[in-house]
């Protein structure tokens, strides 16, 4: 019976009639029958029909999805009976700090996460995640990004080990939106023994970090391809440890093997290389191997039968073979052989000293000095750059090489094919708000367009209820940076304004960061800018106001320009309070070179200023603010001006290092009448030299008058000029003004108007 009763099918084992007793179970299944049994008459007598739930209409008007993320979100969760724990959870999440369009986000990406325990689940992993320091918004980011992943009890503990390697929270989302598998792939068997082997061959933290940027998916691979992408980058040339180890690494991790084969072979074909010098170029620069087969042809013809280049110079700068063809390689070549030809620039320039700088160093460089004696060579260089080469500067003659001649061709027709469909200029003065000269310096970075549509996406969201910018900021922002016309919604400007609010930016403040620095705003390190510069100002208003100054102040690398600055001016005794105030007297203090630093604080030293004294810092400013020449000429006439000896124009430096600021005619005045007018002689100027850091029309002369007045009236004696002009405006009123008013009733008005340059000399 017992044997007959193990082969009947399962749903026929609960039907017969044998008792529990007879049929050999686990006793948990044994109990789980004998309760189903006992509830079975009980469910059967029951006719009361259950409330139906409205799980898509709950998801449109409760969690705000829209009605196509509702249909597909019901079919995870279309066992929920009630909304009991949906409305624990959305609560929990609204507690917790999520707005609704981030709880919307959170439930469109996992629906499951309304049917989490709170207590057992979501509570301990968002406090954890709170506690390794992400902000709610992060959270709701990575919880968007990871979907289901993000309940599992190891999440918490991936995020834990990423966050040192990537240095920042805003990084490692950064990385994760771009990767996923980053915080879902498993740390014991895949991460950690991938993440240990790169380490032993060379590569620091931070290097791992940008090496998941260029290959987002490499540590998270088998680690026998890791191993095997590893090898491959040591075949390419590069050896482990090296600076360009990291980018073989991540082109390795990008193709196979027969790509390189072939890449490889159009190199040898294209420019004649043999082993040796292939293996030279990769080693520069590993990236080539990721362009494709096409770019590394027509840019090799290019340099070689064009531009004339040696192979062998290519491969010592095999970066040339990645620059783009058509915007940078051509325009650039044309501008400089015009210079050439007409002996502007001398015959042996660097090619590649030609093509590598920015585009706005090129511009300095080799447009902008030559507008008056070439005009219009800056508007045939943005011409050229958008593929329509001028022929009255550009002439293209029977000698041109095919490919120039056939580009050209090429280039051409697309613009016009462009031009028929969609005008750059027109829609930056007509829909963006530009002015006709501001659309024509922006129209070419977005003369790539065929439609207007991904430009009225970021529009519309620049004026959306994200950023709220009016008609007037919109244009002041586009101008300043264009190029974030280019920029997706969705993956850069949304996430960045999170970021910006994550920390502690409200709507009016990322309105005037971009408005005055856009294209920190398109920087991808903006958010690692802001982590460092808001602690060290002291607050965000504080940054803001320095930024308003400086726009490199947020673009400006943190690693490799801010921080090395910053320790040499610790190196000098200076607190990071006063670096922060010296921003302040010169915005650029901390962005500029390190050589610059240098000189500075080399200058500051050579000019007797004690870097234990207050006054240091200002030296430091003032030296970093003047030419050398400058700085001479300024302390010949000080001596000059006022008699004094070279000791003593030093001795007036050391105590107040700021006068040099100062122009000469602000000098010659100041003397001429502390000397003639006030009756000072130049020593006791010498004993007092701030007094020329005073304006001489809104309070030197001001307050001498007033003094000259009271003493003809009898109302002041032997009082010093010095200790007058050093008060604050409140407490000389009050000292000097106020107790008189009755005697002289028009000396307030008289003193007010002098301080805004009216001297009344009727009332004196």
């Amino acid at each position: 019976m017992g044997a007959a009763m193990l082969l009947v099918p399962m749903p026929l084992l609960f039907l017969t009639s044998a008792p529990l007793t007879a049929v050999h179970l686990p006793s948990r299944c044994r109990l789980r029958l004998h309760l189903l049994s006992r509830a079975a008459p009980k469910s059967a007598t029951t006719t009361a029909p259950e409330s139906h739930f409205a799980i898509e209409e709950y998801l449109v008007s409760t969690c705000h999805l829209t009605q196509p993320q509702a249909a597909k979100a019901s079919k995870s969760i279309a066992h929920l009976k009630s909304s009991s724990n949906p409305d624990a959870v959305l609560a929990f999440l609204a507690e917790f700090g999520l707005s609704t369009k981030e709880v919307a986000a959170v439930v469109a990406s996992n629906p499951r996460v309304l049917c989490a325990r709170i207590d057992r689940s979501l509570a301990p992993i968002c406090t954890e995640l709170r506690a390794l320091g992400l902000s709610p918004s992060q959270i709701a980011r990575l919880a968007q990004i990871t979907g289901r992943y993000f309940l599992c009890r190891s999440f918490v503990s991936k995020v834990r080990f990423w966050l040192p390697l990537f240095g920042s929270s805003e990084r490692l989302l950064q990385a994760s939106d771009w990767n996923y598998w980053l915080l879902t792939s498993d740390l014991e068997k895949v991460v950690e023994p991938n993440v240990a082997f790169l380490r032993q061959c060379g590569l620091s933290a931070r290097d791992i970090s940008k090496l998941l940027v260029a290959a987002p998916r490499l540590v998270t691979m088998h680690p026998d391809y890791v191993q095997d992408a590893v090898r491959r980058a040591i075949q390419l040339g590069v050896a482990p440890g090296s600076q360009m180890f990291r980018h073989a690494l991540s082109t390795a991790g990008c193709i196979g093997q027969e790509k390189v084969d072939a890449k490889v072979a159009v190199l040898k074909e294209s420019l004649g290389w043999s082993q040796e010098d292939v293996s030279l170029a990769v080693s520069k620069a590993p990236r080539i191997l990721v362009a494709s087969e096409e770019r590394l042809r027509r840019n090799a013809e290019f340099l070689v039968n064009e531009v004339g280049l040696q192979p062998q110079y290519i491969a010592r700068r095999s970066v040339l073979l990645m620059y783009s063809l058509e915007r940078r390689l051509v325009p650039r070549h044309l501008v400089v052989k015009l210079l050439k030809g007409r002996g502007l620039i001398e015959q042996d320039r660097c090619f590649f000293n030609v093509v590598a700088p920015t585009e706005e160093k090129f511009l300095d460089k080799f447009v902008t000095p030559f507008e008056e004696c070439v005009p219009g060579l800056a508007d045939a260089y943005e011409s050229a750059c958008a593929g329509k080469v001028p022929k009255k500067l550009f002439p293209i003659r029977g000698s041109i090489s095919p490919i120039l001649f056939s580009l050209h061709r090429a280039l051409l027709s697309t613009a016009a094919a462009s031009r028929g469909h969609f005008s750059a200029e027109a829609y930056l003065v007509g829909t963006c708000g530009l002015t006709a000269e501001q659309a024509t310096k922006a129209a070419k970075y977005i003369s790539h367009w065929k439609s207007p549509s991904k430009g009225d996406a970021v529009l519309a969201f620049l004026s959306g209820p994200d950023l709220g910018l009016s008609k007037d900021e919109i244009p002041r922002a586009l101008a300043s940076d264009p190029r974030v016309l280019n920029c997706s919604v969705a993956k850069t400007l949304k996430p960045r304004v999170d970021g910006f609010s994550a920390h502690g930016l409200s709507t009016a403040q990322i309105r005037r960061l971009i408005c005055f620095s856009t294209k920190s705003f398109r920087s991808s390190k903006i958010h690692e800018s802001l982590g460092f510069w808001i602690p060290f100002v002291g607050s965000v208003e504080e940054l803001i106001r320095h930024a308003t100054r400086s726009t490199y102040l947020l673009t400006a690398s943190i690693e490799k320009v801010i921080k090395p600055n910053i320790a040499l001016l610790r190196e000098c005794g200076i607190s990071d309070h006063d670096i922060a105030r010296m921003c302040v007297a010169n915005s650029r203090l901390l962005t500029c070179s390190r050589g610059t630093i240098k000189t500075s604080i080399a200058r500051a030293d050579k000019l007797g200023v004690s870097r234990h004294s207050r006054m240091y810092k200002q030296a430091v400013i003032t030296m970093m603010s003047l030419h050398t020449d400058s700085v001479a000429s300024k302390l010949k006439f000080l001596g000059k001006t006022f008699g004094w000896s070279e000791d003593e124009v030093a001795m007036v430096v050391r105590i107040n290092p700021v006068l040099l600021r100062y122009s000469k005619e602000r000098f010659r005045r100041a003397s001429k009448f502390l000397m003639t007018v006030v009756g000072l002689d130049s020593k006791r100027i010498l004993a007092t030299p701030s007094i020329l850091m005073y304006s001489l029309e809104c309070r030197l002369m001001p307050r001498y008058y007033v003094m000259k007045v009271l003493e003809e009236k009898g109302l002041l004696q032997n009082k010093s000029f010095y200790s007058m002009i050093t008060r604050r405006d409140e407490l000389f009123r009050r000292r000097y003004i106020q107790p008189y008013k009755d005697v002289l009733p028009g000396l307030d008005d008289a003193y007010t108007a002098a301080c805004k340059g009216e001297l009344l000399e009727a009332l004196y």
